[in-house]
C-alpha cells in the first residue's frame, strides 16, 4: 500500500492534462520500487480515471471538469516528445516541411524524432515518434533537418523549388562536418542522400570531405544541381 501511494505521490505532482512516459518516470523517479507494482498501479488509477492510456506506454493526467474528464492536451504531447524549444525532439515530415516553406501542404499527423523514448518507436493515435540518440542543440538539429530534406525532397508534394534551393544555399553557408558526423552516426541516411549533399556543397565552392563515406564506382543517379536554377 505504501509502494502504491508513493507512486501516486509522484504521479499527482505533475499537472492535469500533461502526460508521461511510463519507462521513463519510473526510471528517474521510481526505480527503487517494483517494477510490477508501479504498472498494477497504473493500472488501478485507470480504472479510477485518474489517467489514461493514450498510447502503449504514454499516459495523460486526467482533469475533472463540470463539462467531464478531460485526459489530454495536443499541445502537451509536443511538450513532452519535442519540447517548448525543441531539445527533447524535432518535427520531421510535413511539420518540417510546411515550417521551411517548402510545400504549403500540411498534415494533421505529427510525425517527430525525440530523446524521450526508450523504445525505438511510439504511436500516439495518428502521431508517430522515433527514438533518436543524438544530444541535441539548436546546430544539430539544423543538420538533421537539412538531412530529412534531402533524403525526401523528391516526395514532397508540391515543393515550392525555389524556396528549395535557397534553404538549400543558406544551409551549406553554416555546413559543419563535425555536426554531420554526429548525425551520420546515429540516424541512417542514403548514400544518394549523401552524395547529393556533397553535390550541391560543390555547386556552391565549399570543400568537403564526403567523398570517404561515398563509393567511387557509383553515380547515385544524381540530378543536375545547376537545373534547379
Amino acid at each position: 500500500m505504501k509502494y502504491a501511494q508513493e507512486i501516486r505521490k509522484v504521479i499527482f505532482q505533475l499537472k492535469p492534462q500533461s502526460i508521461f512516459v511510463a519507462e521513463k518516470l519510473y526510471r528517474e523517479k521510481l526505480s527503487i520500487l517494483p517494477e510490477a507494482t508501479f504498472y498494477k498501479t497504473l493500472e488501478r488509477m485507470i480504472h479510477k480515471n485518474e489517467i489514461s492510456r493514450i498510447g502503449k506506454g504514454v499516459y495523460s493526467i486526467s482533469e475533472i471538469t463540470k463539462f467531464g474528464i478531460i485526459k489530454s492536451n495536443p499541445n502537451e504531447i509536443i511538450n513532452t516528445f519535442i519540447g517548448e524549444t525543441q531539445l527533447k525532439g524535432l518535427f520531421i515530415g510535413y511539420q518540417l516541411y510546411n515550417r521551411l516553406g517548402l510545400t504549403t501542404q500540411i498534415s494533421k499527423r505529427i510525425e517527430a524524432y525525440t530523446t524521450v523514448i526508450q523504445s525505438e518507436t511510439k504511436t500516439i493515435g495518428s502521431n508517430k515518434f522515433y527514438r533518436i540518440r543524438i544530444r541535441l542543440n539548436p546546430s544539430v538539429i539544423k543538420m538533421i533537418e537539412l538531412m530529412e530534406v534531402l533524403e525526401h525532397y523528391e516526395k514532397i508534394e508540391d515543393l515550392n523549388i525555389r524556396r528549395f534551393t535557397k534553404y538549400l544555399e543558406e544551409s551549406s553557408l553554416s555546413f559543419n562536418e563535425k555536426e554531420f558526423e554526429i548525425v551520420l552516426s546515429n540516424l541512417k541516411y542514403k548514400k544518394r542522400t549523401i552524395a547529393l549533399l556533397r553535390s550541391f556543397l560543390e555547386y556552391k565552392g565549399h570543400k568537403n570531405t564526403l567523398g570517404k563515406y561515398l563509393s567511387s564506382l557509383s553515380n547515385y543517379h544524381l540530378p543536375d544541381v545547376k537545373e534547379w536554377y
